[in-house]
């Protein structure tokens, strides 16, 4: 790590929690002795990466401390990353797992291709809500179409042109309620 922060000079470094613990902040503190240790070798600006809850019907072991239910992960994640922004005295967040549930909400729990990892209509959604957040460009101006394709051949196709518009509007509307 201190290498990368050598060879390259980076604009941004994103910092997030692996999402099983992503809603306990007790387990955060090894991010903040990251954090302190890397933030005096970069000139950097440092970005909270907010990870989305699990899909409903997931079932794995880390999914238990949250009672197997994807508000209360939600819920809990989301206020151990403001929590860790805050003592860090970081103010970007970018908010995926804000795009995740409102896209759940809208359209169902179809964004995961197993359980916790984005499918190719999440991924969609998060490049979007990325392209938005770093560039300050509206994602409904987005024309990339990512249809026929998919990750592997196990994997289903990307979304239409119909869903692409409906996720670059989610991921608008997410990034213009913090800004």
């Amino acid at each position: 790590l201190r290498q990368a922060l050598k060879d390259e000079n980076w604009d941004y470094i994103t910092l997030q929690q692996n999402s099983g613990n992503s809603g306990l902040i007790e387990t955060y503190k090894p991010g903040e002795l990251l954090y302190k240790e890397i933030s005096t070798l970069t000139n950097a600006r440092f970005v909270i990466h907010q990870t989305w809850a699990y899909a409903d019907y997931y079932r794995d072991e880390q999914y238990r401390k949250y009672n197997f239910n994807q508000q209360n992960m939600y819920a809990f994640v989301r206020d151990a990353y403001i929590q860790f922004a805050r003592t860090l005295k970081i103010k970007m967040i970018i908010p995926s797992a804000d795009a995740f549930q409102l896209a759940r909400q809208k359209y169902g729990d179809v964004f995961n291709r197993d359980g916790f990892h984005a499918n190719e209509k999440g991924r969609y959604l998060l490049a979007a809500l990325w392209y938005e957040f770093f560039t300050n460009e509206d994602a409904r101006t987005v024309n990339f179409i990512a249809h026929g394709f998919s990750y592997d051949e196990n994997s289903e196709q990307g979304p239409s042109a119909n869903e692409s518009n409906r996720l670059c509007e989610i991921a608008h509307k997410v990034i213009s309620s913090i800004t």
